[in-house]
């Protein structure tokens, strides 16, 4: 499963997102898989849902400001519609 926000301005996440679920289909990959694009949401998506979080974070070395994207609000809306399915997905693999 690829989580993308269709605001990330970190690097092109809706694109190989999308280009992952064609690579997996093309291969006839036989595991479920999905690519899940979030409109107003930015390079945040990925991660566990109901917890503070910005859109902006200090660089760990260079200190600079470095803007993630989309907004809080929708990130929070794709950490929270994406959770669901990530949860789904996983107890699909254990059986």
């Amino acid at each position: 499963m690829a989580i993308a926000g269709a605001h990330d301005l970190l690097w092109t996440s809706p694109q190989w997102a999308r280009q992952i679920d064609k690579e997996l289909d093309a291969a006839d990959n036989r595991y479920p898989h999905q690519a899940l694009i979030y409109p107003n949401a930015g390079h945040g998506v990925g991660t566990f849902p109901y917890l503070p979080a910005g859109t902006h974070l200090i660089h760990p070395v260079t200190g600079r400001d470095t803007d993630l994207g989309g907004t809080r609000a929708g990130d929070a809306t794709a950490r929270e519609a994406s959770w669901s399915k990530v949860l789904a997905l996983l107890a699909s693999l254990g059986s």
